[in-house]
C-alpha cells in the first residue's frame, strides 16, 4: 500500500482521474455552480483523509503536473489572438477597468489585513490572491513566502468567482460583455476565465487580457508593499 502511495503516478494519476470523473458528474447533474476543479479537490481531500495518506506521498506525484501551468496560462493568448478584434475596439475600458479592479483588489485587502489583524505570515499571501497561478508563484518566490499556501488562495479566489460571479452581475444589472469581462479576469483570474468561456468565447479571450494585465499590477504593487510593511 505505502510502496504505491508513495510513487510518482499515484499522485499524477489520481488528480488527473479525479479530474475527469469530476467532469463527468457535472455533465450529468447540470448544476452550474458545480466546478470540477472544487470537486476534485474534495474528493481527493476526502480520499487522503479517509485512507490517511500523508500529503507529502500525494503532492510527491501530482507536483508534476504544476510545471504545465505556466504553458497553460500562455496558451489563453491563442484564444485572444483569434478575437484580437474585440479588444482593438474596447481596449480602453478593458485596460482601465482592469487596472482599476486590480488596485481595488489590493487595497480592499490591505483594509481587511488592518481591520481583522492578520498575522504577518497571511498578509502577502492574501495580497497575491486575485494574480493568476504561476505569477502568483513567481511573486511568492521574491518574497519568499509558502507558495502551498498562494496557491490556496489563488484557487479559492477563483473557484468563489467562478460559483458566485454570474449571480453578483445579474443582481447589479451588469450585461454588458466587456464589463463582465473586466469583472471575471480581474478577480477570478483563470477559474473566472473557464467559467467567461462557457458564457461565450468572446468573453472568454477578453478575459484572458484581463488576466495577463492583472497579473503585471500585481507583479508591480505587491512586492513595493512589501518593501513598506518589512
Amino acid at each position: 500500500m505505502y510502496a504505491v502511495t508513495q510513487s510518482i503516478e499515484f499522485g499524477l494519476f489520481l488528480t488527473i482521474g479525479l479530474y475527469l470523473l469530476s467532469v463527468e458528474i457535472i455533465k450529468r447533474l447540470k448544476q452550474p455552480w458545480l466546478n470540477p476543479l472544487l470537486l476534485s479537490i474534495v474528493m481527493g481531500s476526502l480520499i487522503l483523509w479517509g485512507m490517511k495518506i500523508p500529503y507529502e506521498d500525494y503532492a510527491y506525484g501530482a507536483s508534476w503536473i504544476g510545471y504545465l501551468l505556466t504553458p497553460a496560462t500562455v496558451c489563453l493568448v491563442l484564444s485572444f489572438y483569434r478575437q484580437s478584434h474585440l479588444f482593438k475596439k474596447h481596449w480602453k475600458p478593458v485596460l482601465a477597468g482592469v487596472v482599476a479592479g486590480a488596485v481595488a483588489g489590493i487595497v480592499v485587502t490591505v483594509i481587511l489585513i488592518y481591520l481583522l489583524d492578520i498575522p504577518e505570515v497571511l498578509r502577502h499571501t492574501l495580497m497575491t490572491k486575485n494574480s493568476t497561478g504561476p505569477i502568483a508563484l513567481e511573486i511568492a518566490g521574491l518574497l519568499q513566502r509558502p507558495k502551498d499556501l498562494v496557491m490556496l488562495m489563488v484557487v479559492g479566489c477563483g473557484l468563489f468567482g467562478f460559483v458566485v460571479g454570474n449571480p453578483i452581475l445579474r443582481l447589479m444589472g451588469i450585461k454588458d460583455p466587456v464589463a463582465r469581462v473586466v469583472a471575471f479576469g480581474a478577480t477570478s483570474h483563470i477559474v473566472g476565465t473557464a467559467k467567461a468561456i462557457e458564457n461565450s468565447k468572446e468573453e472568454g479571450a477578453m478575459s484572458s487580457v484581463a488576466i495577463l494585465i492583472t497579473g503585471l499590477v500585481y507583479l508591480v504593487l505587491v512586492p513595493l508593499l512589501f518593501l513598506v510593511w518589512r
